[in-house]
């Protein structure tokens, strides 16, 4: 994508230019008009600047159809625009002669409109018996209301007639700029017919008239959409200047500085360990073409694409990180963290990057957070066993214990409150033990934090157990011993046996 602004110096000598007109080519050969598409015409000669709005493609559609017409219009034609481009200079034949066949070439543009405009010389004077004439889209002979003027007739190398569907406009007094371009208002259907001139070197076919044969008339078609055959990227900017004859040969050109930037490295870590609350510092590295970069922006998001995001804040060029306060709330259910790349005109349209965003929370801090305190990577709050509070104690029943035995399960501890440790042997053969925590009312995420504040380390296999009101013993003892099992041991940790300083695994 292209945007900013084209800037050029006024020469001392511009009494011989009309106007400018502004190119974007993918090529340097100025002299190939094939490889050039118009992005502007028609500016002033006292004018230094052209905006290119931010978001203009970089890339040419080129067209499998190269057209080729011939036409002639009574009696003077006085001019030929195509895709909004006057192309007069290019037709081939004498203009001012109706009997001359002329000749155009364009490369045909989805949407574009061809508008041949064109004079009659003749006057009501010139009109007779026979003349024909068209009344309200109907042609008739022999009417002496008016006369056919400024007659026009066409073929084209793709099939393009007469009978294509032209409109036309009609005036008595001229036809302004505006219509020449085929803009403006006043266009309606024209008036058909085989008979009168034809073309010299081509069979007769439909010829159109202003529905009110004016004198002076104007003709417009659009093309129809075709099929790309490849996308060609715009490498040069051309500015030539147009006197009232020609277009000039030789143009100021400009090789396109198209400046692409991006990022890499970014990264966050939750601070703010209270639940549903964010806090830390999100950094990133800055690539590419950096000099037009004016700011990195930050967003959460509902999806990696950048979707519903909420921003954070932004980052002015030079800085690679953002400070997102403590205890900021997370009120929507974002899920990452987006960073975008702008520059002083506009913000990219997908994000540099994109990182999954993690809600770290302390669960032994959750009275702390409750009651508005704040809390952070390091700090404690309460011993563990304080942690879970309320709900239904698990007792194992004797019967289960006896149950077990043969299975070399057994119960090695049962803290005060809600928490039990259970460990089995059963994998004698590789002197393997594993150990299972359970605890009530208390989600996955918790887990995690509670093992974090064991300093027991998070790469293990932890089983994903759904929140319960009651546990029995064979009811673990079947978790023990599925396949779904949880591969990590654990010491015991009691009122009396604080958390061990290291933790030997057996998976």
């Amino acid at each position: 994508m292209l945007g900013g602004s084209i800037e050029w110096s006024i020469p001392a000598d511009t009494s011989a230019a009309m106007q400018y007109n502004i190119y974007f080519s993918y090529g340097a050969d100025y002299n190939d008009s094939s490889i050039r598409d118009v992005f502007v015409s028609g500016l002033a000669t006292t004018v230094t600047q052209q905006t290119v709005p931010a978001g203009t493609s970089k890339f040419s559609q080129e067209f499998i159809e190269e057209v080729t017409c011939n036409f002639t219009i009574a009696d003077t034609v006085l001019s030929v625009v195509y895709n909004g481009v006057d192309i007069t200079h290019t037709v081939n034949g004498t203009l001012a002669d109706w009997t001359s066949t002329k000749r155009l070439s364009f490369r045909k543009v989805p949407g574009a409109y061809l508008v041949i405009a064109g004079s009659s010389v003749i006057d009501s004077s010139w009109c007779s018996p026979t003349e024909d004439v068209c009344i309200a889209g109907q042609h008739s002979v022999g009417d002496f209301n008016f006369c056919l003027y400024a007659g026009f007739s066409i073929r084209c190398s793709d099939g393009l007639t007469g009978a294509s569907g032209w409109e036309a406009y009609g005036s008595n007094t001229g036809v302004d700029a505006i219509h020449q371009a085929g803009l403006g208002s006043g266009w309606q259907s024209g008036c058909i017919s085989e008979s009168g001139f034809y073309l010299v070197d081509d069979d007769e076919g439909a010829k159109i008239w202003a529905g009110g044969g004016e004198r002076h008339a104007a003709f417009r078609w659009q093309s129809m959409p075709v099929a790309p055959t490849s996308n060609e990227t715009y490498n040069y900017i051309m500015l030539f200047a147009e006197s009232t004859l020609a277009e000039q040969t030789t143009p100021a050109v400009l090789a396109i500085d198209d400046g692409v930037s991006s990022v890499t490295a970014l990264r966050f870590v939750d601070e703010d360990l209270c639940p549903d609350q964010l806090g830390g510092e999100v950094r990133w590295t800055g690539e590419g073409y950096l000099p037009r970069v004016s700011s990195y922006s930050v967003y959460f998001a509902l999806a990696p694409s950048g979707i519903g995001r909420s921003l954070l804040g932004q980052g002015l060029i030079g800085t690679t990180s953002l400070i997102i306060p403590q205890a900021t709330l997370l009120q929507q259910n974002f899920t990452d963290v987006v960073i975008y790349v702008e520059s002083s005109l506009v913000q990219q349209r997908s994000p540099a990057m994109s990182i999954p965003l993690v809600d770290d929370f302390e669960a032994s801090c959750e009275s702390v957070c409750a009651a508005g305190g704040s809390v952070t990577i390091g700090d404690t709050c309460s011993p563990l066993q304080g942690v879970i509070t309320g709900g239904a104690s698990i007792q194992p029943e004797q019967e289960s214990v006896t149950d077990l035995t043969p299975r070399l399960s057994n119960v090695v501890a049962q803290a005060p409150g809600n928490l039990v440790l259970i460990s089995s042997e059963e994998n004698q053969a590789d002197n393997t033990q594993k150990t299972f925590m359970v605890m009530e009312g208390i989600s996955p995420v918790n887990l995690v934090s509670l093992l974090r504040k064991l300093s027991i380390p998070r790469d293990f296999d932890v089983l994903s157990m759904p929140q319960v009101d009651n546990v029995d013993l064979p009811m673990l003892d079947t978790l023990l011993h599925g396949t779904n099992s949880p591969g990590f041991m654990m010491a015991e940790v009691t009122d009396e046996i604080p958390p061990p300083s290291q933790v030997d695994f057996g998976m």
